[in-house]
């Protein structure tokens, strides 16, 4: 037992001194602004967020990180609950295509409040009036929080030492609803998901362009 445990160590402190000895940065911070469509069903209204985030670096090519989005919206308006604050945690990986310029593809993980604020009430129980089909008492489910998981294709140019510009737009994969503004559900119902492009501002996954140090 040992013997196996001082050759686990050995292992790990080789890996560790040979990723220590490659020529690669191994913190990334950025700040981001993303733009575009708030959502399919807001007639064409904008939103925007402002997207802060950190990397780590455990080879020339791999990362992972997490960031914050943050919706710049205030909770009081028309479509306020198509806005998503909430953290993302993804696992990237880099490919050159220039000596300056590189294409990322990210696993990503996503979730969120509903709106640019906290709702405090989940569920309510409503009175129907007696001629009403649903006579008695009707639940509905008000959604907090939402999640979506997926791919994020993205591009990053290298203008000087250590600095970058960040371009991204859109995820491919599933999202918790596939409605932004329908945060309710009846009696227990499951709420609609979706799958496919997704590149919806209220998501997230409007157009993203950042700029990032690495050290």
């Amino acid at each position: 037992m040992k013997r196996l445990t001082l050759l686990v160590l050995c292992l790990l402190s080789g890996l560790w001194t040979n990723l220590s000895a490659q020529d690669h940065p191994r913190w990334t911070i950025g700040l981001s602004a993303q733009y575009g469509t708030l959502a399919r069903e807001s007639d064409r209204t904008m939103g925007a967020a402002l997207i802060p985030s950190v990397r780590y670096h455990f080879g020339s090519s791999w990362s992972v990180g997490g960031a914050l989005h943050l919706p710049l919206a205030s909770a009081r308006g028309d479509w306020a609950v198509c806005h998503t604050t909430g953290l993302e945690l993804s696992l990237s990986r880099g490919f050159e295509l220039l000596p300056q310029l590189r294409l990322t593809l990210s696993a990503v993980g996503l979730w969120g409040i509903t709106g640019p604020y906290k709702v405090v009430s989940n569920t309510v129980d409503a009175a129907l009036p007696p001629g009403d089909p649903g006579y008695g008492k009707l639940r509905v489910d008000y959604q907090s929080s939402r999640w979506l998981v997926g791919l994020r294709p993205g591009l990053s140019y290298r203008f000087a030492r250590g600095w970058s510009v960040e371009l991204g737009y859109g995820l491919l994969g599933y999202r918790s609803n596939k409605m932004l503004d329908e945060t309710y559900t009846f009696d227990g119902k499951s709420r609609e998901g979706a799958w496919g492009f997704n590149t919806e501002a209220g998501w997230g996954n409007g157009l993203r362009v950042g700029l990032s140090y690495s050290f």
